[in-house]
């Protein structure tokens, strides 16, 4: 919130068939987003929706029918394992590629996006290999998330999965809370009433125009209709004595051999992952149902497609409206009372509890890729430094310029080196004056790095501006004597000769005559 109670607005929003948001509920509270917050909102949450923990339509599934996708904050981690211990938790892939990048270079955050996407087992495992060979620390870092958090193909290891339906990041909530922009500017019950209003216009549009659709949405239509083209070429032969399991034979190019993959379509599995995925059949299942059942594309649409994508569902999720609140209607509890401005605690999950990226490099610092701008020590920047080094004092910047000029007069070596090496030079002359200095600050050590940046951004400056009146007074003679070869001597100015226009003839210009 951006007001001046400000507090936090806390938001669980679903997608619908059509990509519709579709916030279930909101809640606004005073302190920050923390542990405590979340775990007030989720139980209010699961007391007014209890269809949340409803069971999976799939036999298989041992988790609840909803799944919930987070940006991996701590606070709402432990609020779900407290409130949905038997509903699957999602973390979002953008957030982890981000951390990788931050952590572990660009490179490897590019690997992050295959391992996700991906459905193939062997793929998977030659990913892995590679990413295991470039960062081992990066391999180490994504294999403790767990697979089935963000892995497609972790349903091909794990059948109690349940499906995602292609949601890998937690795109859903930033597009809300853009959604509801205007609603955060107000104060509380301004904001109420913006929420209720949005979503209420949002759902009488929807209702308009989707009101007489019946069937698959479109955007599944063009994906079904894809798959059905493709498995014109595939072959299926029963497996299994109980009828349910069955493998298709698909050429996956001219030259190459076929691919032979298990199919159940009791269970909507297969050994690609596609299908249990998003819940429409993948090319091996349209491949069963084309040429085993002999089916029609309107026969899949009917019988085999999810219901999530078809627009019934999409009807029954906005069948009721919201019912706007008339707050002068309202009368007052004499209990309710305005937050305490004064008393407020700012927004944002507080420091203490925030999931620090390079927290695992706590006990070992020198390992860590984050180096300090100020002190040039990895481990920490500038902002989490402890121990922040003073400014450097008049005697440090004597003994630096002492220290610079002994190594640009080093009738040796001189300044023909390079610049590492050079300062390094430096760095051993002032820590050999330092350590002779009386009046000197006790447990500072100086960096070269640091010496530089003191001697180009501050020294030089200055030098550069003294220099050129130095110079003046040095060739001025001393008072009181007249030296003439000291004084510098005149430029004689060229004369000016006359110019002929014509110098063959030699004659002077009309005007001249």
């Amino acid at each position: 919130m951006r007001s001046e109670w400000k507090g936090t607005l806390y938001l669980a929003t679903v997608k619908s068939a059509l990509d519709d948001l579709y916030p279930v509920a909101f809640a606004i509270t005073v302190d920050g987003e923390d542990l405590q917050g979340w775990l007030c909102f989720l139980e209010h949450l699961t007391a007014s929706a209890p269809n949340l923990i409803t069971e999976h339509f799939r036999r298989e599934c041992s988790y609840k029918l909803f799944t919930f996708m987070s940006d991996r904050g701590k606070g709402l981690i432990t609020a779900l394992r407290n409130v949905f211990p038997d509903n699957h938790n999602c973390y979002c892939v953008v957030h982890i590629r981000r951390n990788v990048e931050t952590d572990f270079g660009k490179k490897i955050a590019t690997m992050v996006t295959p391992l996700s996407t991906t459905s193939s087992l062997p793929e998977k495992r030659a990913l892995l290999t590679e990413l295991e060979r470039k960062s081992p620390d990066a391999y180490k870092y994504l294999t403790d998330i767990g697979a089935k958090r963000w892995m497609d193909s972790a349903w091909l290891e794990d059948e109690k999965l349940p499906p995602r339906y292609g949601f890998r990041n937690s795109n859903i909530s930033e597009s809300a809370n853009n959604m509801l922009n205007d609603a955060r500017n107000g104060n509380w019950l301004d904001a109420i009433d913006g929420i209720l209003i949005k979503m209420s216009l949002r759902i009488t549009k929807s209702q308009s125009e989707n009101e007489g659709k019946d069937g698959v949405v479109d955007d599944i239509v063009g994906l079904a209709t894809k798959r059905w083209e493709k498995c014109v070429g595939c072959r299926v032969y029963a497996s299994g004595n109980d009828g349910e399991t069955y493998s298709v034979y698909q050429k996956l190019g001219e030259e190459s051999e076929e691919a032979l993959l298990k199919v159940c379509p009791v269970d909507c599995v297969c050994d690609c992952g596609k299908w249990q995925a998003i819940g429409v059949p993948c090319v091996h299942g349209m491949a069963y149902f084309r040429h085993q059942m002999k089916w029609r594309l309107e026969d899949v649409f009917d019988q085999a497609v999810d219901e999530y994508h078809k627009y019934r569902t999409q009807r029954e999720l906005y069948r009721r409206n919201f019912v706007p609140v008339w707050r002068h209607l309202l009368e007052p509890d004499m209990m309710t009372l305005p937050p305490d401005v004064g008393a407020r605690r700012m927004p944002g999950r507080p420091k203490t509890v925030r999931l620090r990226k390079n927290s695992r490099y706590a006990h070992e610092p020198e390992k860590s890729p984050t180096i300090c701008s100020r002190c040039h020590q990895p481990g920490h920047n500038r902002q989490t430094m402890s121990t922040r080094p003073m400014n450097f004092t008049p005697i440090e910047d004597v003994m630096l310029c002492r220290a610079y000029v002994n190594a640009t007069l080093n009738p040796i070596t001189g300044t023909d080196q390079k610049m590492e090496v050079f300062w390094r030079g430096i760095k051993a002359k002032f820590d050999e004056l330092y350590a002779e200095a009386d009046e000197v600050q006790e447990g500072v050590a100086r960096a070269p790095e640091a010496l530089m940046n003191r001697y180009m951004r501050k020294i030089q400056p200055e030098m550069n501006l003294w220099i050129p009146f130095y110079k003046r007074v040095a060739d001025c003679p001393p008072s009181g004597v007249h030296d003439p070869s000291a004084r510098r001597p005149q430029r004689e100015r060229p004369r000016r000769r006359f110019q002929w226009l014509n110098p063959r003839k030699r004659e002077r210009p009309q005007w001249f005559r």
